[in-house]
């Protein structure tokens, strides 16, 4: 796990760009919008995750653009950081 941070109108990752990271939101708002309808928006606030729907199932490219609204700092889990933690849990 790793931090990050954007400055704001700065994409964290596009449509089409391949998985294979989680993000968690610590501070800011970012906007995802949905590749296939541009009226499909979500804003993310502190404690919000995204990327996990790619990183989980099969999918390989994203479907979806995400850009920071402002300065965002987020916490950015690697699928095989989140393979790790997935495999340890299921230990407990």
């Amino acid at each position: 796990m790793e931090p990050a941070i954007f400055a704001s109108g700065k994409v964290i990752y596009d449509s089409e760009d391949f998985t294979g990271t989680i993000y968690i939101v610590c501070k800011g708002v970012v906007e995802v919008v949905d590749a296939d309808d541009s009226e499909n928006r979500r804003m993310l606030c502190p404690g919000d995750t995204f990327g996990l729907n790619e990183v989980h199932g099969t999918v390989s490219l994203r479907n979806e653009t995400a850009k920071a609204l402002n300065k965002v700092f987020l916490l950015v889990i690697s699928q095989r950081d989140f393979e790790t933690l997935n495999r340890t849990a299921k230990l407990n």
